[in-house]
């Protein structure tokens, strides 16, 4: 419980005030360029690597399953299919550029035309990743509220 004292709120405003005045008027070259340590680099780098592992064996075993058994050839399942497509090409493009960035230290090392590529096929895979999801909600609504109406 909070005892409001009419004098420590007007201390609290102003060390308030204060810190945000500080904070909103600090440059980039006030604020020092070494917070991030060679550790928390580490730390990021394998997260990020885990990542991209654990998510490109669970979706490669995801389309070896729906490719190779019959029973899941059904239209549901190529949306499955197709959002694992998706999601490798976001984990193969975003994971090594977000690697890039976070070691680079703004810079670009990899060429302006991979650059631009980069960028159009991440906006391609999260684009498509997301319309799929829409579509696989979509097909599942109408299964659910209209079952009769669907034709096989």
């Amino acid at each position: 419980m909070f005892i409001y004292h009419r004098r420590s709120n007007v201390q609290y405003l102003h060390l308030l005030s204060t810190m945000v005045y500080n904070m909103t008027n600090n440059t980039h070259d006030d604020i020092s360029h070494y917070d991030e340590t060679y550790s928390s680099l580490i730390f990021f780098t394998i997260v990020y690597v885990l990542v991209l592992i654990s998510g490109l064996v669970g979706n490669l075993i995801v389309l070896y399953v729906i490719l190779k058994n019959k029973d899941l050839k059904h239209f549901t399942n190529y949306f499955f299919a197709n959002l694992s497509i998706a999601d490798v090409f976001v984990l193969v493009f975003c994971i090594p550029t977000a690697l890039h960035d976070i070691w680079a230290e703004d810079q670009w090392y990899l060429g302006k035309f991979f650059c631009l590529t980069n960028q159009y096929i991440e906006s391609c895979a999260t684009s498509i990743s997301s319309l799929t999801i829409t579509a696989i909600s979509f097909e599942r609504f109408i299964a659910i509220c209209q079952p009769f109406k669907v034709c096989c």
